[in-house]
């Protein structure tokens, strides 16, 4: 016999129930797993993900857990700065719950196909997508991560957490008032905050930012990349789809003069 319409809603109501108890259960139990990598990014990288990160991407995940936690990375093309951010999304994701990831940049494109991208492809198989391509990590309302598009500000701000890492990539984009908005849920201690740029411009508020003092400031030059320094002596890249060689020469060419 047709189950009545009450019976039914009652029996959907009851399925949708337990499975998000089903996967709340599975991601606090994962979130027990990996709180032993709380103040070790770089053994989480390569235990969990699978990924060696170069000394300067290991530099930068341990400043976000030193005073004042929040840092400044000028970096050059393709020396692994997306790269390190989609590996500490998944790695605050997976110690913290609750917690809250926000990522942002200038366009819908940089945010789900080159920073969120990565989060995936590091993540492999693991559970916590909300759908295919949505750039966006979730078991409860307090325990997520989400890639937002710099367009409007109102919805990057109000979130307050005990735990929070924000990363703005391709910074220099990124306008002021969202750099306001993070600045209002910035708490310090339990907080981080990375910004990750190429730059290129001082009318920018991260060439502002960094005026102030108030940030970690570090530099990721292609020069001193692992690529750069072992192809110069003979040997094999050791990151082969990252800066080689030949393309830095062909940037001195273009943007050098000889003395």
């Amino acid at each position: 016999r047709r189950p009545s319409l009450p019976y039914s809603t009652a029996l959907l109501r009851t399925k949708r129930f337990d499975f998000s108890r089903q996967w709340a259960e599975q991601a606090s139990s994962a979130v027990q797993q990996y709180a032993r990598y709380q103040h070790d990014p770089v053994a989480y990288s390569r235990q969990v993900l699978n990924v060696q990160w170069w000394s300067k991407q290991q530099e930068i995940a341990r400043l976000l857990l030193t005073p004042p936690y929040r840092v400044l990375v000028k970096a050059s093309h393709n020396v692994g700065k997306t790269h390190l951010a989609g590996g500490l999304v998944n790695w605050w994701y997976d110690i913290y719950d609750p917690g809250l990831v926000l990522t942002t940049a200038p366009t819908d494109t940089q945010v789900k196909d080159l920073l969120w991208k990565e989060v995936r492809v590091q993540r492999g198989s693991r559970s916590g997508f909300r759908g295919p391509q949505m750039p966006r990590l979730e078991s409860s309302k307090n325990h997520w991560a989400h890639g937002f598009t710099a367009k409007d500000s109102d919805s990057f701000q109000g979130r307050h957490e005990k735990h929070l890492l924000v990363i703005f990539d391709e910074a220099v984009g990124v306008g002021a008032q969202f750099w306001e908005a993070a600045e209002s849920m910035f708490g310090g201690e339990g907080h981080a905050w990375l910004c990750i740029f190429n730059p290129t411009d001082t009318s920018s508020q991260a060439y502002i930012e960094e005026q102030t003092g108030n940030w970690h400031v570090i530099t990721m030059s292609m020069l001193e990349h692992p690529n750069i320094l072992a192809e110069s002596a003979g040997a094999a890249p050791p990151y082969p789809a990252a800066i080689r060689l030949a393309r830095v020469d062909d940037y001195v060419r273009k943007w050098c003069t000889p003395i």
